[in-house]
């Protein structure tokens, strides 16, 4: 897989991280239409504004049974009750009457709480809500009775003649609001209040500091709960399909991978009956026609390598005999002969190694290798010893070691026959899943554009490199056979600064 392609792999998201983002778009978009269609108010079903209506009752009922000096006291008592903070807001005149007592948003209660509201025109005499002994009439439930508990609040309903819903229906006029998604919150409860005045409205207002303390005051918490077990459970319905689709894809993909690698060996084995199943039995089966075509390949030219050596063999025994009988221009001739002889018999050498390499590495298992010590011998034998060399001596890959050791010695050949009179450097460390060694030189390179040809069979990279230096195009290739057979993988690539450089990826031991 090219470097490119790579990139694009780990830049894209991942089909996983898509179905992922897809649910949480999904549940942000449900829960906008959700509290956008209605507000902050589509969390008041018909049972929590019953017992939100019952609260406010509960609260007028204590009120209304208490000199206003005690307020104060009784609402922090239904505050640390029910954890949250309760006030009031009121009373307040009936619609057409003149205001008497605080407005909305003065202080409660007031300095001259004590006093009672009177209205002007009233005779005198005890007030009309008191009785003749002076003693403040007691609030009294209605004469059905409260009714029964609901979500943990007090219960009560409002008195006969208010300005109340009905005992048992929900309040339409409860209203949230809220400065935003973090609060506070502000539930408004519209309730009445008997007072010296008659009956008068009054607004029990709640406050909540943040939304889990509105979620368990409202008692919502096991229909959020209920809804959180919907979603986990279609999660699991849907998690393990995404999954399963997820995984065959990467199987393919690393397989398909493998097979643009040379390993035409490697199979998906996928056992779906769908579509994905289909198509790994596909790939499969390309990879085995592949893997037959190139085999014959390999074959073919093995089997025409090593017919030809031994003809080619006789005719330079032949020219050697040949040379002591001819002189002058005649042995100057010969002399190209035996030349061309001896480029033939190179490159069919080359041939098959080339050819032979996968079929030994089918042969053999992969044992761990001192790499340091490899690169040693392939610098021996090849007699280029590199400039600099930075390798563990303790470092050991798993490799075929003839394989490994004709791959290093093609690149440290390759180094020096186009890398000029500059240094050759070899570097070697583990990289995770990886061991990588690198071998650069500062020679010309090779043209950008041709960089992703090297390791093609006969290919060139430019004039320098070309017959008459020696090169028939298969040393590099013949680097990535034996790399790939050794399961690793080759990169080229030119080095800034000028320079050239070769990048082995080896399965560490």
């Amino acid at each position: 897989m090219s470097e490119s392609a790579r990139r694009r792999l780990h830049g894209r998201l991942r089909l996983s991280h898509r179905a992922a983002w897809l649910l949480a778009l999904n549940l942000a978009m449900l829960a906008l239409l959700l509290i956008g269609s209605s507000g902050w108010n589509s969390l008041l079903s018909d049972a929590t504004r019953l017992a939100l209506s019952d609260l406010g009752a509960a609260v007028v009922r204590d009120l209304a049974g208490a000199e206003r000096s005690a307020w104060p006291a009784l609402l922090a008592g239904h505050s640390a009750r029910h954890g949250v903070t309760i006030t009031a807001d009121g009373p307040k005149p009936p619609p057409g009457m003149p205001q008497r007592g605080p407005t909305r948003g003065d202080p409660w209660p007031p300095p001259h709480a004590h006093t009672p509201f009177m209205p002007s025109d009233a005779p005198p005499g005890p007030p009309p809500d008191r009785p003749n002994d002076g003693r403040p009439r007691q609030h009294r439930p209605p004469p059905d009775g409260p009714p029964p508990d609901r979500a943990g609040m007090a219960d009560t309903s409002t008195p006969p003649g208010s300005f109340g819903p009905k005992p048992g229906s929900p309040d339409d006029r409860l209203t949230i609001a809220a400065s935003g998604w973090r609060g506070p919150y502000r539930i408004v409860i519209p309730e009445t209040i008997a007072t010296d005045a008659g009956v008068q409205p009054i607004d029990i207002v709640v406050r909540a500091d943040s939304l889990p303390a509105l979620i368990a005051f409202l008692g919502i918490g096991r229909w959020l709960r209920l809804a959180a077990l919907a979603i986990g459970g279609s999660a699991l319905i849907w998690v393990p399909f995404f999954i399963g689709i997820t995984r065959s894809i990467q199987r393919l993909e690393r397989t398909t991978g493998l097979i643009a690698a040379g390993q035409f060996s490697v199979r998906v084995n996928e056992a779906r009956s769908d579509e994905i199943g289909d198509l790994a039995a596909a790939v499969d089966d390309m990879a085995a026609r592949l893997e037959s075509h190139v085999g014959g390949q390999k074959q073919f030219l093995a089997d025409v390598a090593h017919e030809t050596i031994s003809p080619l063999a006789r005719i330079q025994l032949g020219l050697g005999m040949l040379e002591a009988r001819v002189d002058g221009d005649a042995r100057a001739l010969l002399h190209d002969v035996q030349d061309d002889a001896t480029q033939m018999a190179e490159l069919l050498n080359e041939l098959l190694l080339f050819s032979r390499a996968g079929v030994e590495a089918e042969q053999r298992p992969r044992v761990p290798t001192l790499l340091r010590q490899a690169l040693m011998e392939a610098a021996d034998r090849e007699d280029v010893m590199p400039t600099h060399v930075e390798i563990d001596p303790a470092l050991r890959v798993a490799s075929h070691p003839p394989l490994l050791g004709r791959a290093l010695g093609n690149l440290l050949r390759n180094a020096r026959k186009h890398g000029g009179s500059g240094p050759i450097e070899v570097h070697a460390h583990a990289d995770g899943a990886h061991v990588v060694l690198r071998l650069s030189d500062r020679g010309p390179g090779v043209p950008e554009a041709m960089v992703h040809r090297l390791g093609e069979p006969f290919f060139r990279g430019d004039a320098s490199r070309d017959r008459s230096s020696g090169g028939h195009g298969l040393g590099i290739a013949i680097v990535s056979r034996c790399i790939s057979a050794c399961g690793g993988e080759v990169k080229f690539r030119n080095r800034d600064g000028g320079g050239f450089e070769v990048e082995l990826r080896l399965q560490p031991a």
